[in-house]
């Protein structure tokens, strides 16, 4: 098995992991739209509302990508078109859905990982040495181990893209979980099939860099005797600052009673706030 050891490919993050990327400038205008920004430590966001269909913004961004050098390779549900390319910025996506009075629009760039090479100098132990020297400094620069200081809930603001199905802002309520933790709650109905409910807060939820924590549809008897979908729900989580750290927390909880009722579709968009670690003892 020595003979084997030709190098070693160890994943770590870029040295400004918890800096702040930047979507590019010309990024962030579109003709008549009002764009709204969120930026966070490990990803920068924005979105906006336009009367355009979706083939115009994607003609729109079609003509950047090219005068910017980056490849376009849209890829289409039945929910939203989405494009995704490498940028100055990082990981770059763009996810556009169709509505009844134009186009939604979603962008979001996060930090990259990148590959480090451990090339073998031809002595196993050597090597070996080398790949540990490796994994401590990325563990080092990624701060796993690190102590951490406690640190504040994010702030607790809906953003713009989350959306009902159809387009436009649910009515937002105030308040908080069993914990005290800060929450903000909506909830409307939805004519939408659930199939197309639940695909629809997946892809959105991912495409704004959250991690999809559960997520179902499930086929249950309604009170009118018959099986259909009849509960669904998605849930996501993202920390700003990396993991371990604060965070927020999504979750979209939709149902019917009866065969064929509307949905009714809620919604909860909690903060959480981190208590500090001592790290680990080398």
């Amino acid at each position: 098995m020595r003979g084997l050891l030709t190098g070693i490919v160890i994943l770590v993050a870029p040295a400004c992991l918890w800096c702040q990327p930047v979507l590019p400038s010309w990024l962030l205008t579109y003709p008549g739209a009002n764009v709204t920004r969120q930026n966070l430590s490990a990803m920068s966001a924005a979105s906006f509302n336009t009367t355009d269909p979706t083939e115009t913004v994607l003609d729109h961004y079609r003509q950047l990508f090219e005068e910017n050098g980056l490849s376009f390779s849209p890829t289409s549900n039945r929910i939203a078109t989405t494009v995704r390319a490498t940028a100055d910025c990082g990981d770059l996506s763009i996810s556009i859905a169709s509505r009844a009075a134009g186009s939604s629009v979603h962008l979001s760039c996060m930090v990259k990982v990148q590959p480090r090479v451990v090339k073998s100098t031809g002595n196993y132990q050597q090597d070996v040495a080398n790949a540990m020297e490796a994994h401590r400094q990325a563990v080092a620069e990624m701060g796993i181990g690190r102590a951490r200081p406690a640190a504040p809930a994010p702030p607790l603001q809906w953003p713009a893209w989350l959306t009902q199905v159809e387009g436009g802002l649910p009515a937002i309520r105030r308040g908080a979980d069993q914990a005290g933790n800060g929450m903000l709650r909506a909830g409307y109905v939805s004519g939408s099939p659930m199939s197309q409910i639940f695909a629809f807060y997946k892809d959105l939820l991912s495409a704004n860099g959250y991690q999809i924590n559960r997520g179902y549809v499930t086929t249950g008897q309604t009170q009118s005797g018959i099986k259909q979908n009849a509960l669904g729900s998605v849930e996501g989580s993202l920390y700003p600052d990396g993991f371990p750290g604060p965070y927020i927390e999504i979750r979209i909880d939709f149902s019917r009673m009866n065969l064929n009722d509307p949905i009714n579709v809620n919604i909860r968009f909690t903060t959480f706030a981190y208590a500090g670690s001592r790290g680990l003892v080398h």
